[in-house]
């Protein structure tokens, strides 16, 4: 277990008394961290479990064995329904004000020499890669919202590259965190 947490949390050692969050972890790679201890110890923990257990040695007496099952790609088609979550998601960002909370947003203020076009073509081969960058939700035909997933072709990312003045990016994000959320890359 403990070198999934190195690499999942980019550190070369981990005890088993260390804290996961002390340890820069959050929610998002306690995710990653569930998926590898089924996939490599073929065990399982719940999220809750993980919380409130966040140490190697804690977390080691709580995981219940089982046989590691991969789940199925899905059969492409035109759309899929809404999980019973992302439906409540959506649900809760239409009302005035919608929230914003399931949004990461941020900027980055890259220094030195930037080489552009690789940093457009890895941001491209990540929306390639992952099907999730490539989602939108949709009131379809039948007026019931479904997710559809834009194939190759079908999409196009470009960086630009401006000099932004913080009041402005300070305004933009107070904007952001204010309206309903929105897919931004």
């Amino acid at each position: 277990m403990a070198l999934i947490w190195q690499e999942i949390l980019g550190i070369e050692k981990v005890g088993i008394e260390d804290h996961f969050f002390e340890l820069g972890g959050h929610s998002l790679m306690i995710g990653q961290v569930i998926n590898q201890i089924y996939k490599k110890l073929e065990g399982t923990i719940s999220y809750k479990e993980f919380f409130q257990t966040p140490t190697i040695a804690q977390i080691s007496q709580k995981i219940k064995k089982g046989g590691y099952k991969a789940i199925p790609k899905a059969q492409a088609q035109g759309y899929f329904p809404l999980t019973s979550s992302q439906h409540k998601i959506w649900v809760l960002s239409q009302f005035e004000g919608g929230n914003s909370a399931y949004n990461m947003h941020g900027a980055l203020k890259l220094t030195g020499n930037l080489e552009a076009a690789k940093l457009e073509e890895a941001f491209r081969l990540l929306i390639s890669k992952y099907e999730i960058l490539r989602t939108y939700f949709k009131a379809g035909y039948d007026g019931e919202i479904s997710q559809y997933i834009l194939g190759e072709g079908e999409w196009n990312f470009r960086l630009f590259r401006k000099i932004i003045q913080i009041k402005v990016l300070q305004r933009f994000l107070n904007i952001y965190r204010s309206s309903k959320p929105l897919f931004l890359i």
